[in-house]
């Protein structure tokens, strides 16, 4: 299994899908989730779970922030979704040379956008602090250690890169184009010298 999952991983990382590979992500630390409501389970813990209450604390502290993390990657999926679309009314609009209206002030601010990346890590922090060992089986072990040092250090540096590249490429065109009034919404300097410009488009796409 955890086989199948890395090759997985590895075409998603050389194809560049970034939503695809968050997904993927999930769908692993799912199986770290079940992984450890089964391990609880198993009656050769009990003993150990008596003598090691910490023991038993952490791995709910693990199984929770893993919760938490599924919900932030949905999160930051259907926020990154919401961008994309307005990415899209924005290159259609210029791209047919449309007549500018209002409404396309707020697209044009949301394409300028990215979702804030969140991740809870206490109980692993907890976990490797305690000892991994703490866990008896190598699967689950392998599993959780997969996550926090591999998945998220990877989307982690997606992260990182592609924030690096907005700074780079993007900002220097919102001066160019836009107003610096982009509370709301961002209004166009002139529209026919962006709609002639492809650069702005370039980027979107």
């Amino acid at each position: 299994m955890l086989g199948f999952l890395r090759r997985i991983r590895r075409s998603l990382i050389k194809e560049g899908h970034l939503r695809k590979y968050l997904i993927y992500a999930i769908g692993e630390i799912l199986l770290v989730m079940i992984g450890i409501l089964l391990a609880l389970q198993v009656n050769n813990w009990n003993e150990q779970i008596k003598s090691d209450q910490e023991g038993c604390n952490i791995l709910f502290e693990v199984h929770e922030n893993s919760g938490a993390n599924i919900a932030h990657l949905l999160a930051e999926i259907a926020y990154d979704q919401r961008v994309m679309t307005s990415a899209q009314i924005v290159i259609d609009n210029l791209s047919s040379a449309q007549v500018y209206h209002d409404s396309l002030g707020f697209h044009f601010l949301n394409s300028t956008k990215w979702p804030e990346h969140r991740w809870e890590n206490a109980g692993y922090e907890m976990l490797k602090s305690r000892g991994l060992r703490l866990i008896e089986s190598d699967i689950l072990r392998k599993s959780i250690v997969s996550v926090y040092e591999s998945e998220h250090q990877y989307i982690q540096e997606a992260v990182r890169v592609t924030e690096n590249y907005v700074q780079a490429v993007l900002f220097p065109l919102v001066t160019k184009y836009f107003s610096t009034d982009l509370d709301e919404s961002a209004k166009v300097t002139d529209y026919d010298v962006l709609v002639r410009s492809k650069e702005y488009v370039n980027f979107l796409t």
